[in-house]
């Protein structure tokens, strides 16, 4: 899966996830590190990010994302991100995700 230019709003299980962030306000360049977690019901999953010149890229694997459960209809979460210096956290992004089933492993 190409990385996606901001975050999405829909998934799926077993697939890849990746997608670019950038804040003016948490420049990669000061030493900000950005962290994304998906939580629904029977869900948590966090979702590690790195630095990429002047945005920061998310990675899910298709094995973690795998092993998440999900219904036959899928399964609406939310999706956090926040940045992260020194002692300093901010949320800087919060939006519903909904996570769709793994079409290899649906009934």
């Amino acid at each position: 899966m190409p990385t996606m230019d901001a975050p999405p709003s829909r998934v799926t299980a077993g697939d890849t996830w990746s997608w670019a962030w950038s804040g003016a306000g948490y420049p990669v360049s000061a030493g900000w590190t950005l962290s994304w977690r998906v939580l629904g019901a029977g869900v948590a999953l966090d979702v590690a990010s790195a630095a990429s010149g002047s945005r920061f890229i998310a990675t899910a694997s298709a094995t973690a994302t795998a092993a998440l459960t999900v219904g036959a209809r899928g399964l609406s979460c939310m999706l956090i991100g926040w940045a992260s210096l020194a002692s300093e956290r901010f949320a800087v992004y919060r939006a519903p995700l909904f996570l769709a089933p793994n079409p290899a492993t649906a009934s």
